[in-house]
Protein backbone atom coordinates (compact mmCIF):
# COMPACT_ATOMS: atom_id res chain seq x y z
CA UNK A 1 0.00 0.00 0.00
CA UNK A 2 1.62 3.48 -1.29
CA UNK A 3 2.02 5.59 2.08
CA UNK A 4 -0.26 9.04 1.34
CA UNK A 5 0.29 10.46 4.34
CA UNK A 6 -3.99 10.40 4.64
CA UNK A 7 -4.91 7.59 7.56
CA UNK A 8 -7.09 5.43 5.63
CA UNK A 9 -10.04 4.33 7.50
CA UNK A 10 -11.61 1.25 7.02
CA UNK A 11 -15.60 1.53 6.62
CA UNK A 12 -16.35 -1.71 8.21
CA UNK A 13 -16.04 -0.94 11.69
CA UNK A 14 -17.95 2.35 11.83
CA UNK A 15 -20.99 -0.01 10.40
CA UNK A 16 -19.96 -2.77 12.71
CA UNK A 17 -19.90 -0.59 15.74
CA UNK A 18 -23.15 0.86 15.09
CA UNK A 19 -24.72 -2.16 14.57
CA UNK A 20 -23.32 -3.43 17.88
CA UNK A 21 -23.97 -0.32 20.09
CA UNK A 22 -27.95 -0.99 18.65
CA UNK A 23 -27.55 -4.60 19.91
CA UNK A 24 -26.18 -3.41 23.26
CA UNK A 25 -29.07 -1.33 23.38
CA UNK A 26 -31.67 -3.40 22.62
CA UNK A 27 -29.87 -5.90 25.12
CA UNK A 28 -30.10 -3.70 28.08
CA UNK A 29 -34.16 -4.09 27.61
CA UNK A 30 -33.73 -7.92 27.03
CA UNK A 31 -35.33 -9.66 30.06
CA UNK A 32 -33.55 -12.92 30.62
CA UNK A 33 -36.56 -14.85 29.91
CA UNK A 34 -36.53 -13.85 26.17
CA UNK A 35 -33.15 -15.36 25.78
CA UNK A 36 -34.48 -19.00 25.67
CA UNK A 37 -36.93 -17.83 23.01
CA UNK A 38 -36.77 -20.09 19.59
CA UNK A 39 -35.73 -18.03 16.64
CA UNK A 40 -36.50 -19.22 12.96
CA UNK A 41 -33.51 -21.13 12.40
CA UNK A 42 -34.17 -25.11 13.72
CA UNK A 43 -33.27 -25.67 17.34
CA UNK A 44 -32.24 -22.12 17.78
CA UNK A 45 -32.78 -19.89 20.34
CA UNK A 46 -31.85 -16.12 20.50
CA UNK A 47 -28.85 -17.04 22.84
CA UNK A 48 -27.16 -19.17 20.28
CA UNK A 49 -27.50 -16.43 17.58
CA UNK A 50 -25.32 -14.18 20.42
CA UNK A 51 -23.35 -16.92 21.48
CA UNK A 52 -22.60 -17.42 17.08
CA UNK A 53 -22.22 -13.55 17.58
CA UNK A 54 -19.42 -13.40 20.11
CA UNK A 55 -17.69 -16.52 18.26
CA UNK A 56 -17.34 -14.56 15.11
CA UNK A 57 -15.85 -11.87 17.03
CA UNK A 58 -13.31 -13.99 18.57
CA UNK A 59 -12.79 -15.77 15.18
CA UNK A 60 -12.21 -12.48 13.42
CA UNK A 61 -9.49 -11.10 15.65
CA UNK A 62 -7.99 -14.40 15.59
CA UNK A 63 -7.96 -14.55 11.81
CA UNK A 64 -6.33 -10.67 12.02
CA UNK A 65 -3.51 -11.71 14.41
CA UNK A 66 -3.17 -14.84 11.83
CA UNK A 67 -2.27 -12.92 9.35
CA UNK A 68 -0.19 -10.36 11.17
CA UNK A 69 2.26 -13.22 12.20
CA UNK A 70 2.34 -14.63 8.92
CA UNK A 71 3.13 -11.18 7.27
CA UNK A 72 5.66 -10.72 10.12
CA UNK A 73 7.76 -13.91 8.75
CA UNK A 74 7.56 -13.21 5.50
CA UNK A 75 5.24 -15.89 4.65
CA UNK A 76 1.99 -17.46 3.45
CA UNK A 77 -0.38 -18.08 6.12
CA UNK A 78 -1.12 -21.57 7.05
CA UNK A 79 -4.20 -22.96 5.83
CA UNK A 80 -6.86 -22.46 8.88
CA UNK A 81 -9.27 -25.00 10.71
CA UNK A 82 -11.72 -22.94 12.67
CA UNK A 83 -14.20 -25.30 13.64
CA UNK A 84 -13.17 -26.18 16.53
CA UNK A 85 -12.30 -22.45 17.21
CA UNK A 86 -15.30 -21.19 16.27
CA UNK A 87 -17.24 -24.01 18.88
CA UNK A 88 -15.05 -23.42 21.79
CA UNK A 89 -15.81 -19.76 21.58
CA UNK A 90 -19.43 -20.61 20.65
CA UNK A 91 -19.74 -22.48 23.99
CA UNK A 92 -18.04 -20.37 26.28
CA UNK A 93 -20.64 -17.31 25.30
CA UNK A 94 -23.37 -20.18 25.64
CA UNK A 95 -22.84 -21.10 28.93
CA UNK A 96 -22.93 -17.51 30.44
CA UNK A 97 -26.15 -15.95 31.87
CA UNK A 98 -27.62 -12.69 30.07
CA UNK A 99 -25.27 -9.62 32.54
CA UNK A 100 -21.99 -11.74 31.81
CA UNK A 101 -22.88 -12.28 27.95
CA UNK A 102 -23.84 -8.21 27.62
CA UNK A 103 -20.09 -7.94 28.46
CA UNK A 104 -19.16 -10.23 27.23
CA UNK A 105 -20.31 -9.20 23.97
CA UNK A 106 -19.43 -5.67 24.42
CA UNK A 107 -15.55 -6.67 25.23
CA UNK A 108 -15.70 -8.61 21.84
CA UNK A 109 -17.18 -6.17 19.80
CA UNK A 110 -14.46 -3.21 21.12
CA UNK A 111 -11.59 -5.93 20.76
CA UNK A 112 -13.05 -6.87 16.68
CA UNK A 113 -13.63 -3.10 16.10
CA UNK A 114 -9.98 -2.45 17.37
CA UNK A 115 -8.52 -4.94 15.23
CA UNK A 116 -10.54 -4.10 12.24
CA UNK A 117 -9.35 0.06 12.61
CA UNK A 118 -5.14 -1.92 12.07
CA UNK A 119 -6.18 -4.31 9.62
CA UNK A 120 -6.45 -2.37 6.46
CA UNK A 121 -3.25 -3.41 5.05
CA UNK A 122 -4.53 -6.87 5.22
CA UNK A 123 -8.14 -6.80 3.55
CA UNK A 124 -6.68 -8.65 0.62
CA UNK A 125 -3.98 -11.17 2.21
CA UNK A 126 -4.91 -14.73 0.65
CA UNK A 127 -6.25 -16.81 3.46
CA UNK A 128 -7.70 -20.57 3.13
CA UNK A 129 -10.07 -21.83 5.63
CA UNK A 130 -10.87 -25.20 5.82
CA UNK A 131 -14.99 -25.35 4.97
CA UNK A 132 -15.38 -21.66 3.63
CA UNK A 133 -15.38 -20.26 0.74
CA UNK A 134 -13.52 -16.94 2.00
CA UNK A 135 -10.42 -16.08 0.16
CA UNK A 136 -8.90 -13.74 1.86
CA UNK A 137 -9.90 -11.12 4.73
CA UNK A 138 -11.80 -8.85 3.36
CA UNK A 139 -14.44 -11.89 2.80
CA UNK A 140 -14.17 -12.83 6.26
CA UNK A 141 -15.11 -9.18 7.44
CA UNK A 142 -18.05 -9.46 4.88
CA UNK A 143 -19.41 -12.27 6.80
CA UNK A 144 -18.49 -11.32 10.23
CA UNK A 145 -20.79 -8.24 9.13
CA UNK A 146 -23.84 -10.44 7.98
CA UNK A 147 -23.88 -12.16 11.79
CA UNK A 148 -23.98 -9.08 13.40
CA UNK A 149 -26.64 -7.87 11.44
CA UNK A 150 -28.29 -11.02 11.56
CA UNK A 151 -28.22 -10.96 15.48
CA UNK A 152 -29.22 -7.11 15.22
CA UNK A 153 -32.25 -8.49 13.34
CA UNK A 154 -33.19 -11.89 15.49
CA UNK A 155 -33.13 -9.56 18.50
CA UNK A 156 -35.54 -7.13 17.35
CA UNK A 157 -38.09 -9.75 15.92
CA UNK A 158 -37.97 -11.16 19.78
CA UNK A 159 -38.49 -8.01 21.02
CA UNK A 160 -41.07 -7.18 18.40
CA UNK A 161 -39.12 -3.74 17.11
Amino acid sequence: MVDTGVEVQFPYPAALIEARRELAALLADLPETRLYRATEREGWTLKHHLSALAASDAELVHLIDHLRAALALGTRPAPLHLRRFRGQAMLAAQELRLAPLREHLDASAQRTAEALQTAADLLDAPLTIESRDARCLADCVADHEAHALEALRVVREVLGR
